[in-house]
């Protein structure tokens, strides 16, 4: 499991499969893509009156291939892409939310590698 920062053990506990569903509005994330979790969801409930959410994603794939999305709370991908093996992908979106959970969502095909995930509703 990768080192966290300490004042983000919620996330180690989401890391390790047995954290809570929701995250707070400000979170980050660092996770191991690994072939035998091919499913990973984390939920970020943003507050009404947040004007931007802003997500950040560092995702490196050394084998196989991983997808990611990041959902409204309607469940619609507003943004989302891919990297496969020995790719690399830093990217950051600002958007207008809605209140209400949304999902951000790795889809591991045989992938090893590290995601990374930092986000904001403000």
């Amino acid at each position: 499991m990768p080192i966290l920062r300490p004042a983000l053990a919620l996330a180690a506990l989401v890391v390790a499969g047995c954290g809570p569903p929701d995250l707070p509005a400000r979170y980050e994330i660092d996770r191991a893509v690994l072939s035998r979790r091919p499913l990973l969801t984390d939920t970020l409930s943003v507050p009404g009156g947040a004007d931007t959410l802003d997500v950040v994603l560092s995702l490196a794939v050394v084998r196989g291939r991983t997808a990611w999305a990041l959902l409204d709370p309607d469940g619609a991908e507003v943004w989302g892409g891919a990297v496969t093996r020995g790719d690399t992908a830093a990217r950051h979106r600002a958007l207008r939310p809605a209140p209400g959970p949304w999902r951000f969502v790795l889809r591991s095909d045989s992938a090893v590698g590290t995601a990374e995930v930092r986000g904001s509703a403000r």
